[in-house]
C-alpha cells in the first residue's frame, strides 16, 4: 500500500518545527516541545498522537509494531526515527519515489522497524552511561579496535568510572570494574547478583531448549542445592586434603615418565598433555580412577574438550549479532553439538557402569553420590550427574593447565626468578624427598611466584556473566533487573594503585609493603558465593606441579623460539603455543 501524502505531510510538519541541527535526544520525554541545538525554543509540534497514528496509516496498521511495546518509550522512539528521516531528505523527494512503488515501500517500513526494534530493546531500561553504541553490532567494532575485551573495558574506565554499559550486538552488558565496585556486587548484593541465564546458555552453546545448565550456568536457587552437594561431598572425596595430594603425586609422576623423561633436551610442546594430567585428577574425583595417556577414548574426550573451548568462545561472541548469528548459529552449534556427544555419551557410560555396581551404603567417588542423591533429593537427576561431571572436567582442567604453562613460561623468561625458586626448593624440600603441599608455608618466594603467575596472566579475564534478578545500585549507578554483567578482573588484578609496575613479573611485590592487601586483591578465582569451586584443588596441584618439575628439571625455550608474554585471548587468556626444553638439573 503507498505511502499516503498526509502521512508525509503530518512528517514534515514536524520536521520542519525544529532547525536542521536538532538533536533528537534534546526533544523532552513526551515531546511537547523540542529544542534547537542553539537552546532557542521553537514551535510546538503537533500531537504526537496524531503523529502515530498517521504513521498507523503509513504502515498499514502493522499489528506486530504497535504490539511492540505500548511505552512511551517506544512511542518517542518512532517519533524521534521519523524526524531524523524526515530531516535527512526531502518529504516530496521520499514520497516520489514510495508513491506507486510497492517494493521499495516495504523495505522502507522493514528498515524503520527493524530501528525500532533495536531502539526499544535497548532504550527502554534505564542504563549506566557508556560508550556510544552503533545499531546491531554494537561496540563490537571498538572492541576489536582496542584488540581484546579487556583493553577495551580499562580504556572506557577510564572515562565512565567503575560501572559503565556496553554493547555487544544488540544486547546491553554492564562492566563492573575495581575491587570496591565488586565487593558491593558479589558479596552486598550478592542474592541479586548470583544467578545466570538459562536463556543465553541455550543460546550460546545449546541447539534444543531441552538443557541441563549442569553447574556452571545453573540459576541461583538451583545452583546453590547443587553447589553445596558437589562442594561437600568433593571435600569428603579428598578436595584439598592429603589423599588427594598422593594421587596428584602419582598423576605428576605418570606425566614426567610418559612425556619429558623420554624427551629430554628435546621441544615438548605442553599444550595438549597437560590438560590430559589436570583431568585425569579430576578424574580420580569423579569415576575414582584415572585414563592411561595412549586411550583412544581419553583422547578422544580430551580433543572434542579442547575444541569445544574454541567453539564457545565463538558462538559467544556471536549469539547476539543479528544475521551474522542466524547464519552461523546453525555451523557453530552443530559443531558443540559434536563434541558434546563425545563428552557427555562417555560421560553417561561410565555413569551407568556404576549403577551396576552401585552401593549406597559405600559410595566410592562423586558419581556414585550423585547417583544416590538422584534416587532421594529433589532436584537431582542423572542427567545432572552427567553435566556436573562434564562442567567439572572442563573448568577443572584447562584453566589449572593453562596457569601452568604460564608458570613455565615466565620461569623461562625470568631465569634470574627460576634460580632463586630452585634455591628455595634445595633449602626445603631437597632433590630425593617428593613436595608436599604444606611445603608452601615455608616457601614464602615460591608462592609468591605462582601468585604473581595468577595475578599477571589474568586467565579468566572477565569471569562467567552474572545476572541480576533485581534492579540494584553499584557504585551510586543503577544496575536494571535481568541484565548481564561482566566483571572486568584486570582492573583488580592490575590495579596500579595496589600492584605496582602491574604488567611486570616481580614475585617480590608479595613479600614487601601491604602484603595482605595484594593477597586481598588477588582474586584469580573469583569473590562470593558464585566463586570457583575447586579453588583449593587448583592450588594444591599448581604448586606441587610447579614445584616438582622446578626441583627435577631445568627449563628454558629453543634458541630459535620467538614466543613472547602477550596472551592470545579467547575464552581464556592463554599464552602463546611454544615448546619448552626440559633437561635434568643437581643441587645449585
Amino acid at each position: 500500500m503507498p505511502a499516503s501524502s498526509d502521512t508525509w505531510k503530518a512528517a514534515e510538519e514536524y520536521a520542519n518545527f525544529s532547525s536542521t541541527k536538532f538533536n533528537h535526544k534534546l526533544c523532552t520525554k513526551k515531546f511537547n516541545m523540542p529544542l534547537a541545538m542553539s537552546g532557542e525554543l521553537v514551535a510546538e509540534p503537533m500531537s504526537k498522537l496524531l503523529f502515530l497514528d498517521k504513521l498507523d496509516s503509513f504502515l498499514g496498521k502493522n499489528a506486530l509494531l504497535r504490539s511492540i511495546s505500548k511505552s512511551d518509550s517506544f512511542d518517542n522512539c518512532i517519533y524521534s526515527l521519523a524526524h531524523l528521516t524526515c530531516r535527512t531528505q526531502s518529504i516530496k523527494q521520499n514520497m516520489e519515489l514510495l508513491e506507486g512503488k510497492d517494493a521499495c515501500m516495504t523495505l522502507s517500513a522493514f528498515a524503520v522497524l527493524l530501528l525500532v526494534i533495536y531502539y526499544v530493546r535497548t532504550h527502554c531500561k534505564r542504563y549506566p552511561s557508556g560508550p556510544r553504541a552503533l545499531p546491531f553490532i554494537g561496540n563490537l567494532h571498538q572492541i576489536r579496535r582496542s584488540k581484546s575485551i579487556v583493553n577495551f573495558c580499562e580504556q572506557n574506565r577510564k572515562i565512565y568510572g567503575d560501572v559503565f554499559t556496553i554493547e555487544i550486538g544488540g544486547t546491553k552488558r554492564v562492566v563492573v570494574s575495581g575491587y570496591k565496585a565488586m565487593h558491593e556486587l558479589l558479596i552486598l548484593h550478592a542474592d541479586c547478583t548470583s544467578t545466570r541465564s538459562i536463556k543465553a546458555f541455550t543460546k550460546t552453546i545449546q541447539e534444543d531448549s531441552k538443557v541441563n545448565p549442569g553447574l556452571v550456568w545453573a540459576p541461583f536457587p538451583q545452583w546453590k542445592n547443587i553447589r553445596k552437594f558437589a562442594f561437600t561431598e568433593l571435600k569428603k572425596e579428598g578436595m584439598g586434603k592429603s589423599i588427594m595430594e598422593l594421587q596428584i603425586l602419582e598423576e605428576i609422576d605418570q606425566y614426567t615418565s610418559t612425556f619429558i623423561q623420554p624427551n629430554l633436551s628435546k621441544p615438548i610442546n605442553m599444550h595438549l598433555t597437560l590438560p590430559q594430567a589436570t583431568c585425569n585428577i579430576i578424574s580420580q574425583l569423579v569415576f575414582g580412577r584415572r585414563f592411561e595417556y595412549n586411550d583412544e577414548e581419553f583422547n578422544r574426550m580430551m580433543r572434542a574438550l579442547n575444541e569445544s573451548m574454541g567453539l564457545i568462545s565463538q558462538a559467544t561472541t556471536l549469539r547476539n549479532i543479528p544475521f551474522i548469528s542466524f547464519l552461523m548459529k546453525s555451523v557453530i552449534m552443530r559443531e558443540q553439538h559434536l563434541k558434546r556427544d563425545v563428552m557427555i555419551p562417555t560421560i553417561r557410560k561410565y555413569i551407568e557402569e556404576h549403577k551396576k555396581s552401585l552401593d549406597p551404603a559405600a559410595p566410592r567417588d562423586l558419581i556414585d553420590k550423585l547417583l544416590i542423591a538422584a534416587n532421594s533429593q529433589h532436584g537431582f537427576s542423572e542427567s545432572n550427574a552427567a553435566f556436573v561431571s562434564f562442567h567439572l572436567y572442563a573448568a577443572g582442567s584447562e584453566t589449572t593447565a593453562t596457569t601452568l604453562r604460564w608458570a613455565l613460561l615466565f620461569m623461562c623468561k625470568h631465569p634470574d626468578i627460576k634460580r632463586i625458586v630452585q634455591l628455595e626448593i634445595d633449602e626445603q624440600i631437597g632433590l630425593d624427598h617428593a613436595a608436599s603441599y604444606k611445603d608452601h608455608l615455608h616457601m614464602p618466594y615460591t608462592d609468591a611466584v605462582l601468585m604473581e603467575t595468577m595475578r599477571i596472566s589474568n586467565v579468566v579475564a572477565t569471569s562467567l556473566p552474572h545476572y541480576t534478578s533485581a534492579d540494584i545500585f553499584i557504585d551510586g549507578k543503577m544496575i536494571p533487573a535481568d541484565t548481564e554483567i561482566l566483571l572486568n578482573m584486570a582492573s583488580v588484578l592490575h590495579d596500579e594503585t595496589v600492584f605496582e609496575d602491574p604488567t611486570k613479573f616481580k614475585p617480590e611485590r608479595y613479600l614487601t609493603g601491604n602484603i595482605a592487601l595484594k593477597k586481598q586483591r588477588t582474586i584469580p578465582f573469583g569473590i562470593g558465593k558464585r566463586a570457583c569451586l575447586g579453588e583449593s584443588l587448583a592450588k594444591m596441584e599448581l604448586f606441587l606441579f610447579f614445584v616438582t618439575l622446578m626441583q627435577k628439571y631445568d627449563v628454558c625455550l629453543p634458541p630459535e623460539s620467538a614466543v613472547t608474554t602477550d596472551p592470545v585471548t579467547t575464552l581464556l587468556n592463554m599464552p602463546q603455543s611454544y615448546d619448552i626444553l626440559f633437561s635434568p638439573r643437581g643441587y645449585l
